[in-house]
Order: structure tokens, then C-alpha cells, then sequence
């Protein structure tokens, strides 16, 4: 037996359990609510921008071993710029000491570097391991102008502390936070934020500030923390717009208000259910997974259009108001299964990525979709009876929407009269975007190019990269074959030296740091990076607390307890993904040739989020590799049919290639957003083309000729493909309001999916399977090829634009 003849059976089984036992069906449906409502308020919110972008698990041991070793030396610093005017001003760098202090006293801080704390060697070659700030109270004038000019010109202050151009200086506090504990840095980075803005209050217009005092706040968790204020409220404004636009296009559809509620019902249900899945997975809600409840909406929305628009066809054919309701639900069950099933399965293919991000936005939006899916089956054929049991036939006169019937008789006379010409059309332009895109497509993402350029968040970053070290860049874990670091110091002052002349880095630290260095008397533009060492054992002496707490705490970052392994931070402007890989090589490069003796290894958030980024490309295919495997036996299920499925897996293949042709015409990059699209097409794109076929292949299978079973469907089935794909665009558009860019890439690539999807939905898979008709059984079509498009009968005229109330 047919599996849609079980199916229709099958339906017609669930409909009778679901009507006698609807008061049952709707306590449970809402006690799930309430329970996901529950949920709702217990998940864990992480928007971090910096999920685990690698599971390779050598990458993370790495990695995780080397900041056992040195402590965490990225990631894990907030600083704040200030505007002193002078750079050398005694009088302003007391008062920038008196904000450092007030951070100390902060919880989680473990150390604060500032002006006058910074170890430094003088002009005289005294040392002076407490820095400036211990000279000050028997000081006198003189000298002190003295030794801040010499902390100004030491070489591992500059950048670090004092910024080229020595106008502004920088106050970083080290937090003792892990990376992934978001909640305990969006306090530590408020707090952080409240002192500077006191101290900036209460300093400003006053000696020896004599105007406002001008603070820029950065670093990683900061930039972090903005980023989740801003897709938070992207993704609620978004929605809003989302929700008002679909209730626009609902209402142009059956132009009553009750039809519209009825649409809605299942999917306003479906937002905490899915909200309360995702914690019962223990998936939090985060930057990525913020989409996930947009997707929910606008597959929920075309199914329940579908289904509602079924019963009113029936209505308007004359049926009553129980006949009609389980005939349309018999008849769409089978086809919103399947289309449900392959919707859900483009999704879940996502899951094979093996960057988290990626996996965890498949399955919450998997797990969403299936959720809408089934509360729409739930819900949609009780709200039917509820509104319209009373209802007489004469509210169901049927009433046509001229523009969309005019499009599709436009669309059925090309399909039958020129289905070469179509076909043709689109594999021309489909190879031209392939030719024109693909070879142009790049995988780049910059953390600096999210934002708005006006965004203070981006100001301040981009001051720290211009003027400081920058917050971002890999960290070298060195570790000799034998020996001490201490043994290799000229291969290490070699390694320093090589860096330093690389265009992309501004910074390099390193265990030479603790030792003196002549000081830099050159231009305050243009510091030198490299540095000298003749013995290290000052460098050892502060790994071992001799010169007290302060210096011990930098000591920490570069060499470990035994002085046997030596770390080498290095920090660099945001290049961005597609520089950032071969940037990386060559420091590897260099490293092993500058110390061959030593085993050496990149190691750091930075380079394990590079990693993950390098392999999107392989993720994207992948997962779509994975998409198509599990979709494409889902339509031959459903449809079984051999010329309908080919003509079926044209437009659910075809988006694949237009995606990446228009991602590469449009400038748009791979990124975690847009990674995502392609699994996502197929997915989205499936749907319509199910619904389709299926009616297609009934109409054939009732003995109906090919050409104008896919005139009947088009005109009868088309508008609400149409108009469920016009839900599927405003989705994505309502992205492009977000102020994120890869929100917004990622709104643009699939508002133009979801636009290719329907124009081939409704042109390319019904001429693609007239084709094949026709070259399956040559002259089958010539009897009508003399009429353009048939003659379309009052009562088909009748069913076709009952659609369109």
C-alpha cells in the first residue's frame, strides 16, 4: 500500500483522536506552555561572542595547558583609556593612580597596571620595581618629572601603558574570571564602568583636570558585553517588527481579522515551548540562538496558512463546517509531515558542524521547528472549529486577490507554453551567479566590523589598536628541549626581534620585559618593539616574587613557576579571519627557526577562534552535504514519483549554488551567520516544493493530464505558497534591522534564499516536470501546445481564487 494512502488513513485516525479529545489535547498544551514560561525564567542567558569556535581537542589541551602554566593571558583584561593631554603631567597621573587603586579594591580583580606602578629601569640604571609611585612622597618635583619621563621611554611601557603620541594612558586590570562565565563579567564589566564614570565626574573641571575628562572603556569581555545589549535588543525589536509585518501579510491574505488569530495561535505557543526545549537541553539562549525564535515564527506561519487556507477552499467548495475541517487536516497531514520532517532534518544537519555555535543553532532550531510543526496540528483545526462551528456558507463567497491570480496565470502561461525557455533561463543565471560569485566568496570576519562605525564600543576599540597594544592576537607556549629559559636567551631575544619587525604586530610580550632595556628616546609615534638581554635571572628573580607583588603578577603571564617554559604574547590590530591564518604561519615559522631547540606552540582564544573560522568553509559544505542526504529520501518518500521528485530536487538543490553565487557578488563573507545558509535553504526550500508536488502527482494520479494538473495546482495551490514565502522574506528581512553585522549578512543572504526559493518553486519544478513528461512520452503535450495555457473551468476558476479572501 501507498505510504500517502497510510498516511491519509493515518490522518484521518489523529484528527478523530484529536477531536474527541481536544479539552485533553489543549490542558496538556497548556501546561507545557506554563511549564516552558517556567523555564523561560530559569535559562541561561550567555551572549558571549566567543563561543568555542574549535572542538579539537589537541587545539584546546594546548591551550588550556598554557594558561595553567602562565595563567589566562587572553581575554580576561578591561581597560580604560584616558585623555591626560601630557602624558609626562605628574598632577594627572596622581589622579589617574586614584582610579587604579579604587579597581584593585574590585572583586576578581588580581592586578592593575598603570603608570605609576609600572617596573622600570631609569636613565641612571636604577631599578625600581615599585614604580613611580613609590618615589612620590619624598620626591622632589624635579625628580619626579625625572623618572615619569624615564617610565614614559621604557620599551615594554610603551602601548601598554603610554599611547604613541603620549597623550593618553591606559589603566588594565587582570579579572580572575574564566572566559565562559559571562554572567560574572557582565557585573565585573558594569562595575568596572561605574568607577570610571564616578572618578571621571568627580575629577573633571577640577585640578589639574580643567575640563571633562575623556575615557574610552575596551577590552574583549566589554566589547562582549555590548554585543550582547545589542543582538538582545535587535532580536526583540526584530521580532516585534516580524510579528506586525506577518500580521500585514496575513491580513492582505484573508483580509478577516479571525483568520489572522487563527494563524497565529499555533506559533505564539510555539515561543516558550521552544524557550523552555532549549533549557531542558541545556542550551542557552545566545547570540546565534537568538534567531532561533524568528525561525520558529515564520515556519510556523506558513504551515498554519496552509492548514487554514485548506478548510476554506472546502468551505467555499460547499462542504460543511466538520467535513470541511477534517478533510483539510486529512489532506494536508501527510504533505506538512513530511514537509515538517524535511524542514526540521535541514536544520538538525547543521549538528554536524563542529564548531559549537553552529551545532547548538541546528538543534534548538530543529528542535522548534518540529515544535511548531506539531502545535499547529494541535491547535489550528480546534481554533478552526472554535471560530467558524456557527459560521453559514454565505460567509465563505469567494473573493479573488487580482494581483496575485494575475502573477500566477502570468506564471502558468511560461510554465506551459515555454517550460525550455524557463529551465534554460535559470540554469543560465544560476552558472552566471556560480561564475560571477563563487570565485569571489571569501571567509573573513573582524570582531571591529559588527558594529556601526559611529558605535563607541568600536571608537574605543580602534584607539586601543591605533594608539595601544589591541586586545586580540596569539600567544607563543615555548618550551625548551633542555634547560632554562634562561639557557636560550639569545634565541629568544632573536625570536622578540623577528616579531617586532612583522607589519601586523603592535606588541609583543615576553619574559624580557622583566629585565632592563635602554630606553626608548625616540620619536612617541613610533616605539621600538624589540628588545635586549644579556641575563635573564632579574626575570627569574621576579618570577620568584624577589622584587614583590606587582612585578610577580607580570611575571606570571610570561614564564612559568620553574622558569622552564616561557610564554610570548603578541597582539595585533583586527586583521581578520582571511589574514589571520597565514599571519599565523609565518609566526610559527619564525618561531621555529628563531628557537629550534624548543618545542613551540600557538596557543590562546584568539587562535582557537581562528582555527574554527578557518574550517567554515568545510562546516558549510558539510553541513550541506549532510542536508541534502537527509532531505532528498524525505521528498521521494512523500512524493514518489520519479519525474516529480527530479523535478522536485531542481528548486531544492538550485538555492545552494545562487547562495554562494550572491554571497560572493554581493561582498558578503563566510561567517558564523551565513555559514549557516545553505543547510538553512534546503531546509526552507523543501517545503514549498512538497506541497507541490504532492498536489501535482494526486491530480495525475486521478487521471488528470500533466500540463493541466500544473495549471490547476499553480493557480489553486500558488497563493499560498506565495504568500507563506513572503512570510519566509520578512523573517529575514527583519534581520537586516539589526545593528550587527552578521545578523544583517545573514538577514540579506536569506531574504534573497527565500526570493529564489519561491520564483523557483512556482516556475522551475513545474517546468522542469513537463519535460520530463514530455520526453518520457513524446507528443503527450502537442495536443495543447495550439492553446497557450488551458481553458480554466468556472468551477476551477471557483476553487482557484478561493484561496485569495
Amino acid at each position: 500500500m501507498r505510504p500517502h494512502i497510510i498516511g491519509a488513513r493515518a490522518a484521518r485516525s489523529v484528527y478523530e483522536i484529536l477531536y474527541n479529545y481536544r479539552r485533553t489535547t489543549i490542558i496538556f498544551l497548556i501546561l507545557g506552555v506554563a511549564a516552558g514560561c517556567f523555564g523561560i525564567f530559569t535559562m541561561r542567558l550567555d551572549m558571549s561572542f566567543r563561543p568555542t569556535f574549535t572542538n579539537d581537542p589537541e587545539q584546546i589541551e594546548r591551550t588550556e595547558g598554557a594558561e595553567h602554566e602562565f595563567g589566562r593571558v587572553g581575554f580576561n583584561e578591561l581597560v580604560v583609556m584616558i585623555d591626560v593631554g601630557d602624558a609626562h603631567d605628574a598632577g594627572k597621573l596622581r589622579a589617574v593612580h586614584q582610579l587604579a587603586e579604587s579597581i584593585a579594591e574590585s572583586p576578581h580583580v588580581i592586578a592593575v597596571r598603570e603608570p605609576l606602578n609600572f617596573p622600570f629601569t631609569d636613565r641612571s640604571g636604577v631599578f625600581h620595581p615599585a614604580g613611580v609611585g613609590a618615589e612620590l612622597p619624598h620626591a622632589d618635583p624635579a625628580t619626579v618629572d625625572r623618572l615619569i619621563a624615564d617610565v614614559a621611554a621604557t620599551p615594554s611601557a610603551r602601548r601598554l601603558i603610554f599611547g604613541d603620541g603620549n597623550r593618553r594612558v591606559a589603566v588594565t586590570a587582570t579579572f580572575d574570571i574564566a572566559n565562559q562565565d559571562f554572567t560574572t563579567w557582565r557585573e565585573a564589566d558594569r562595575e568596572f564602568r561605574d568607577l570610571v564614570s564616578r572618578w571621571a565626574s568627580a575629577t573633571a573641571g577640577k585640578p589639574p583636570f580643567d575640563r571633562i575628562v575623556d575615557t574610552q572603556i575596551t577590552g574583549y569581555p566589554d566589547v562582549e558585553q555590548v554585543y550582547a545589549h545589542e543582538v538582545l535588543f535587535s532580536t526583540l525589536r526584530g521580532v516585534a517588527v516580524l510579528v506586525m509585518v506577518m500580521i500585514a501579510i496575513l491580513y492582505m491574505y484573508f483580509r478577516r481579522v479571525v483568520d489572522v488569530v487563527i494563524c497565529l495561535i499555533g506559533v505564539t505557543l510555539s515561543v516558550p515551548l521552544t524557550l523552555g526545549a532549549m533549557n531542558l537541553l541545556g542550551q542557552p539562549f545566545s547570540i546565534v540562538n537568538s534567531q532561533v525564535l524568528t525561525l520558529v515564527l515564520i515556519v510556523g506561519i506558513a504551515e498554519a496558512l496552509q492548514q487554514h487556507q485548506e478548510y476554506i477552499r472546502r468551505r467555499e467548495a460547499g462542504r460543511d463546517h466538520s467535513v470541511a475541517n477534517r478533510e483539510a487536516f486529512s489532506l494536508l497531514a501527510w504533505a506538512a509531515f513530511m514537509t515538517g520532517l524535511a524542514t526540521v532534518l535541514g536544520f538538525a544537519a547543521l549538528m554536524v558542524a563542529d564548531m559549537s555555535a553552529i551545532s547548538s543553532y541546528g538543534l534548538c532550531t530543529a528542535v522548534g521547528v518540529g515544535i511548531a510543526y506539531l502545535v499547529n496540528w494541535l491547535v489550528v483545526p480546534h481554533a478552526i472549529d472554535l471560530f467558524y462551528r456557527g459560521s453559514t456558507q454565505r460567509r465563505f463567497g469567494t473573493r479573488a486577490n487580482k494581483w496575485s491570480m494575475a502573477m500566477l496565470r502570468s506564471a502558468d502561461r511560461m510554465v506551459v507554453g515555454r517550460p525550455g525557455t524557463i529551465v534554460a533561463t535559470f540554469v543560465v543565471v544560476v552558472a552566471g551567479l556560480g561564475w560571477l560569485g563563487l570565485s569571489q566568496i571569501s571567509i573573513d570576519q573582524k570582531v571591529n566590523e559588527e558594529l556601526p562605525g559611529d558605535h563607541p564600543a568600536l571608537i574605543a576599540q580602534r584607539t586601543f589598536e591605533q594608539e595601544f597594544t589591541g586586545f586580540l592576537g596569539p600567544e607563543l607556549w615555548i618550551r625548551p628541549t633542555s634547560g632554562t629559559i634562561s639557557d636560550h636567551r639569545a634565541q629568544l631575544v632573536q625570536l622578540v626581534q623577528r616579531l617586532c619587525e612583522q607589519p601586523e604586530i603592535r606588541y609583543v610580550g615576553s619574559a624580557l620585559d622583566l629585565v632592563p632595556q635602554p630606553l626608548d628616546q625616540g620619536a612617541a609615534d613610533s616605539p621600538r618593539c624589540g628588545r635586549e638581554a644579556d641575563d635573564l635571572t632579574p626575570a627569574v628573580a621576579a618570577r620568584a616574587g624577589a622584587y614583590g607583588p606587582g612585578l610577580h603578577q607580570l611575571s606570571r603571564s610570561v614564564l612559568n613557576a620553574d622558569a622552564t617554559h616561557s610564554a610570548v604574547i603578541i597582539r595585533v590590530a583586527d586583521i581578520g579571519t582571511k589574514a589571520s591564518i597565514p599571519f599565523s604561519a609565518r609566526v610559527q615559522d619564525i618561531a621555529r627557526q628563531a628557537m629550534p631547540s624548543a618545542e613551540i606552540d600557538l596557543v590562546g582564544p584568539w587562535w582557537l577562534a581562528q582555527q574554527g573560522m578557518h574550517s567554515l568553509s568545510f562546516e558549510m559544505g558539510l553541513s550541506a552535504i549532510a542536508a541534502l542526504a537527509l532531505i532528498l529520501p524525505v521528498m521521494w518518500v512523500a512524493i514518489r514519483d520519479r519525474r516529480l521528485f527530479l523535478a522536485a530536487a531542481v528548486p531544492t538543490v538550485l538555492p545552494i549554488m545562487a547562495v554562494l553565487g550572491f554571497m560572493g557578488m554581493a561582498g558578503i563573507t563566510v561567517r558564523i551567520g551565513t555559514a549557516m545558509m545553505l543547510a538553512i535553504a534546503l531546509g526552507l526550500a523543501a517545503s514549498n516544493t512538497i506541497h507541490l508536488s504532492l498536489r501535482i502527482r494526486d491530480r495525475v494520479r486521478a487521471g488528470v493530464d500533466a500540463q493541466s494538473a500544473v495549471s490547476a495546482v499553480l493557480l489553486r495551490t500558488g497563493t499560498p505558497v506565495m504568500f507563506g514565502s513572503y512570510v519566509l522574506i520578512a523573517g529575514f528581512v527583519s534581520m537586516l534591522g539589526s545593528s550587527l553585522l552578521a545578523l544583517r549578512d545573514m538577514g540579506a543572504v536569506g531574504t534573497f534564499t527565500m526570493a529564489f526559493a519561491m520564483v523557483a518553486d512556482l516556475l522551475v519544478g513545474p517546468a522542469v516536470y513537463l519535460l520530463l513528461v514530455r520526453i518520457g512520452k513524446p507528443g503527450s503535450l502537442d495536443r495543447h501546445a495550439s492553446a497557450a495555457p488551458p481553458q480554466i473551468t468556472p468551477a476551477l476558476e471557483t476553487i482557484a481564487t478561493g484561496a485569495l479572501r
